[in-house]
C-alpha cells in the first residue's frame, strides 16, 4: 500500500465513541486523568529536553503536554508521566524487533488482592516503589505492517502467568509512512458463552510531516478512550518498535 492510499484510508476512517471504561472512566484505565470526556486531538514529537530520549504528546486545544515518556535502559524501559508531571507508569520491553512484549506497571493494583510485581528488583529507575503489573502490549511486525494489542491484567492462571482481557488493538497500514487505526475490542457472547470479539474504531494515528520540532505524529481519539492506552498501543507501531524508544524516524519504514 502506498502512502497516498494509506492516508486516504485513515482520512476516511470513521471513529466512534469508546464504551470500554464506563461512564465515569473508572474501569481499567491506566490513570483517571487519562479518561477522555470529549473527542481529543493530539500532536506528538520526539522529546528534545529533559533526561534521556523519549517523546511527548500535546493537546491541540491548549498546547499543553498531556503525556510524556523518558526512555531508559537503552530503549528497553520508559517512565511515563501525566499532565502534572506525576509518574503514572513504568514500562519494560522484552523481545526482538519482529515481536515483543511490553509490560506496563503502575502504583495501583490492576485487580483486588493483586500482589506487587516481583520482576522489578533490578530496575533502579523504580527502586523503592511498589508497582503492579497492570497491562501488556503484544506487538508483531512484518515488513511495513505492525499489529499491537493492549490487554489489562485480570488475574493469574494456575501456572502463575497473567490472565488478560483485550482492550485495544492497533493496526499499522502497509505504507512507508505511519498510518495506524486503533480499535476497542469487546468480547461477544451467546447464551453467556464467549464466541469471539468485535472491533470498533475509536482512534487513528497519522504521519504529521516534518516540523521545526522534528517529525510529528497526529492523533485523533474519541470520547471515552483511555488516552494513555491509545498513545502507548499506537506508539508500539512506530519504527522505533516499542513504547519506550524515542520517536526519531517515526514515520518512515524502509
Amino acid at each position: 500500500m502506498g502512502n497516498k492510499q494509506a492516508k486516504q484510508a485513515i482520512d476516511n476512517l470513521q471513529i466512534a465513541g469508546c464504551t470500554l471504561h464506563g461512564s465515569d472512566g473508572t474501569e481499567n484505565v491506566l490513570n483517571g486523568t487519562f479518561f477522555t470526556t470529549s473527542d481529543v486531538g493530539l500532536k506528538g514529537y520526539a522529546k528534545r529536553s529533559g533526561p534521556g530520549r523519549g517523546y511527548e504528546y500535546m493537546s491541540r486545544a491548549d498546547g499543553e503536554v498531556v503525556f510524556h515518556a523518558d526512555s531508559a535502559g537503552q530503549g528497553k524501559k520508559a517512565l511515563c508521566y501525566d499532565r502534572s508531571g506525576t509518574l503514572v507508569a513504568f514500562i519494560k520491553v522484552k523481545g526482538i524487533m519482529e515481536e515483543d512484549e511490553q509490560r506496563i506497571y503502575r502504583s495501583d493494583p490492576a485487580y483486588p488482592d493483586q500482589k506487587p510485581a516481583a520482576d522489578l528488583s533490578d530496575d533502579e529507575e523504580v527502586e523503592g516503589k511498589t508497582l503492579y503489573h497492570f497491562a501488556t502490549i503484544h506487538v508483531t511486525r512484518k515488513m511495513r505492517k505492525a499489529d499491537a494489542t493492549y490487554s489489562v491484567v485480570t488475574g493469574n492462571h494456575d501456572d502463575g502467568e497473567p490472565q488478560y482481557m483485550k482492550m485495544y488493538k492497533a493496526e499499522k497500514l502497509g505504507s512507508q509512512k505511519l498510518y495506524v487505526q486503533i480499535f476497542m475490542v469487546q468480547e461477544q457472547k451467546e447464551f453467556g458463552v464467549p464466541v469471539g470479539h468485535s472491533s470498533v474504531p475509536v482512534a487513528k494515528v497519522m504521519d504529521g510531516g516534518m516540523t521545526l520540532k522534528g517529525p510529528k505524529i497526529d492523533v485523533e481519539l474519541t470520547q471515552g478512550c483511555d488516552l494513555a492506552a491509545v498513545i502507548l498501543v499506537g506508539q508500539a507501531c512506530t519504527l522505533t518498535g516499542n513504547t519506550a524508544g524515542a520517536m526519531s524516524g517515526t514515520g518512515v519504514y524502509a
